[in-house]
């Protein structure tokens, strides 16, 4: 049935551009239904809820009555009518000077944040998120919150800093809000350039039936490699047809259609032979289908094309390392690292394929690079603890252990309880 319906809304969107206009359109009218009915669920559960002495939840902060202005209660019952009734202005009116007769009241200032985001007053939601933010330290939403709305303000690093924060930091049991918030985060790595952390989130919001067409072109963008965003591409630009059918074919793989998707993504590879990225997001495909022969001609095509290439060598410098033939994975992962030096997963692989080769002094600095990359990567401290051990630093080998296990409980509770520590060692090492 998801299927089914993925494929009417791309019947839809490709009937020409008309429909796609009325489909941006229809897709902005229902994103912000999400968004405010989700938020003012969340608001509305415990998203304040405090843990008290004996270990049960108390109640969200309410304005102590002592001191309390005699005007503040019925002031409150207003706002909470307006609220309900959908009179957003008059709403926000009231919760300012609710606010304002009770600086500490989270409540108000959570409503409040929420309105003006809805009203997309995002300078404003700001201001009134960071006030939530310092009254209740700890609470994932207000920040995520924040998040959203710098993104929407074009403040794109202090928005991604405050959704990460946000994910991990006691985050509401909300899936239609994580849903906003990690699509978000994907559309942010995809900006900064940062493609495999995008499309590994975008894959997985794929997977559990969170389709728009942002996320589509998103998609695109990401198996094609171009740091922009699916609103700086317009229906009317030359690519945006090659874009959308990318990131179509890479949306009927996450969900494995896979039929579907080879047939997508074979047509992409015969119409735009010789676009960039198009043979290497092929070969992913076949590499996520375990297809490694048609995998290694589609990343050798690349380079065929495109000799400066990186990212196909690397995919085959991998290949090579779960093969176990690291020597013939060395020359390929040098290569790539020699055309992108700043790419993190170029020296973790190199670092890997020298640590099985048996260079482990050069291993040790390879993984060391990686790690100065990326400091926030498990698996690449777990690579350099084995490199350690190896070289029998036994002190540099547990620290690199320690680092590895806690931020494999970090990522563990970004994803929600996905992955554990085992499970993170033995996932895909692939530079996906």
């Amino acid at each position: 049935m998801l299927r089914e319906s993925v494929r009417t809304v791309g019947q839809r969107v490709t009937a020409g551009k008309d429909a796609l206009l009325g489909f941006s359109v229809l897709r902005q009218s229902v994103r912000r239904l999400i968004y405010v009915t989700t938020l003012l669920l969340v608001a509305a559960s415990p998203v304040f809820a405090q843990t008290g002495p004996s270990g049960g939840v108390s109640g969200s902060s309410r304005p102590s009555s002592r001191n309390l202005p005699a005007a503040f209660p019925a002031l409150e019952k207003k706002a909470t009518a307006a609220r309900e009734a959908g009179r957003f202005a008059d709403a926000i009116a009231l919760y300012r000077k609710g606010v304002a007769m009770r600086p500490r009241w989270d409540e108000g200032w959570w409503y409040l944040a929420t309105l003006l985001y809805e009203s997309d007053q995002y300078n404003e939601a700001a201001q009134a998120f960071r006030r939530v933010v310092a009254l209740r330290s700890g609470s994932g939403a207000p920040l995520a919150m924040l998040g959203l709305c710098e993104f929407e303000l074009g403040r794109y690093d202090k928005a991604l800093l405050h959704i990460r924060q946000g994910s991990s930091e006691n985050f509401p049991d909300n899936p239609e809000l994580k849903h906003v918030v990690r699509f978000h985060e994907g559309l942010l790595w995809l900006y900064k350039g940062e493609f495999e952390a995008a499309q590994e989130i975008l894959d997985s919001l794929s997977g559990e039936g969170f389709v728009n067409e942002d996320l589509i072109l998103g998609l695109g963008l990401s198996v094609l490699r171009i740091a922009r965003m699916p609103g700086q591409i317009s229906p009317r630009d030359s690519v945006h047809d090659l874009i959308r059918r990318a990131g179509w074919a890479e949306l009927l793989s996450a969900q494995k259609n896979f039929t579907e998707a080879e047939r997508e993504y074979h047509g992409l590879s015969v119409d735009f032979p010789d676009t960039p990225n198009v043979h290497l997001a092929y070969g992913r495909y076949f590499l996520r289908r375990k297809l490694e022969k048609e995998a290694v001609e589609q990343f050798e095509e690349e380079i065929r094309k495109f000799p400066a290439d990186f990212m196909a060598r690397l995919y085959l410098a991998y290949l090579k390392l779960e093969n176990k033939q690291p020597a013939e994975g060395i020359k390929l992962a040098q290569e790539a690292v020699q055309r992108n030096p700043r790419f993190p997963m170029g020296h973790y692989i190199l670092g890997r394929l020298l640590l099985d080769s048996g260079e482990t002094d050069q291993s040790i600095g390879e993984l060391q690079e990686a790690c100065a990359l990326l400091p926030d990567e498990p698996k690449f401290y777990f690579a350099l603890s084995r490199a350690y051990t190896r070289a029998k630093r036994k002190e540099e080998a547990e620290r690199a252990r320690q680092t590895f296990l806690r931020l494999s409980q970090q990522a563990e509770q970004v994803r929600g309880g996905g992955l554990g520590v085992d499970e993170t060692v033995s996932a895909s090492d692939s530079p996906k």
